[in-house]
């Protein structure tokens, strides 16, 4: 499955999910005497805020999402399959590099299978992705897949060289051509997390329209999303008002930039590979959190059902 999905779920559809570790020490796994796979801490170093950091961080887009966990029911076929869970915690801030001091909200994601399907599927992804407290953008992503037995990791640096993310795959299935690719992107690339949070910050009004590019560690994707309009959820507890947009994905061929000049490049040239095909329909919240209600999601194993079923708001919501 895509992770756009899994950032509801991950928010549309895709294969990650996330982590709940704490982002400034993510570890390596253990050694392979165990059958697990041998991993090397690649995360960006972090460290507490200051407390002038900590002052300026409250005007932050991503200050009002700290302290919110949602947890999610994922039915195919009818059943529940998964159950998923979002979490945002304490910000840090980057200790060392071009971008020392940028202050990062990790933002975790962890699924695993439920029932039936985890007789004939059982799963465990997990993840952390570090967003920018200002522009909601990804600094780095990692996820882990645990599925059927078989373990991989996924992780996208999105801090040298600019507008190439550095994506590394090592595990089961990982080929030696795949275990590390510089895929060019815009200079505005996001990831699942990132357009999740950026989406929330969105007037959202009937007729709006809204384009993201993200890498998903597998495949280069552009997403457009568009406002439909008032709509209602059904839950146990009754109808919930929300907002419906609806996500229509395509593939994307990139090719880095010509150089312009000794200290420029043109931005990579993107090339559709795909018609944009209609995958999701989320429903948002009509409340100032605009928290992801519920999705109706099309898949290659069918239609996936996902519906809130806990919730805790963030700070700014309290």
């Amino acid at each position: 499955m895509r992770a756009v999905a899994l950032a509801l779920v991950a928010l549309v559809a895709a294969p990650g999910l996330a982590h709940a570790t704490d982002a400034a020490s993510v570890e390596g796994g253990a050694s392979e005497s165990d059958g697990t796979v041998e991993y090397v801490d690649v995360a960006p170093p972090t460290r507490a805020l200051t407390s002038d950091e900590r002052a300026a961080f409250v005007d932050a887009p991503m200050a009002a999402f700290v302290g919110e966990r949602a947890e999610y029911a994922v039915e195919i076929l009818g059943g529940e399959a998964l159950r998923v869970t979002l979490e945002v915690v304490e910000p840090v801030a980057l200790d060392g590099g071009a971008l020392d001091g940028t202050v990062v909200v990790p933002v975790h994601v962890e699924g695993r299978s439920m029932g039936f399907f985890d007789t004939v599927y059982p799963l465990h992804d997990t993840g952390v992705t570090l967003v920018d407290a200002e522009t909601l953008r990804p600094v780095f992503t990692e996820k882990r897949y645990d599925e059927r037995g078989r373990r991989s990791r996924a992780m996208l640096d999105y801090r040298d060289p600019g507008p190439v993310v550095v994506v590394s795959r090592e595990g089961d299935e990982v080929e030696a051509d795949e275990m590390r690719v510089e895929a060019p992107l815009p200079d505005a690339a996001w990831d699942e997390i990132g357009m999740l949070f950026d989406l929330r910050t969105q007037p959202m009004q009937p007729g709006d329209e809204y384009a993201y590019t993200y890498h998903d560690a597998f495949d280069l994707w552009r997403t457009h999303a568009r406002v439909q309009g008032p709509d209602v959820l059904y839950t146990d507890a009754g109808f919930i008002d929300g907002t419906a947009v609806e996500f229509h994905d395509q593939t994307l061929a990139s090719e880095r930039g010509l150089p312009w000049g000794p200290d420029r490049t043109l931005p990579p040239v993107l090339i559709a590979d795909s018609r944009p095909n209609h995958t999701a329909t989320v429903l948002f919240a009509t409340d100032p959190t605009r928290s992801p209600l519920g999705a109706d999601i099309e898949s290659w194993i069918g239609d996936l059902r996902i519906r809130r079923v806990a919730w805790t708001p963030g700070q700014g919501a309290r």
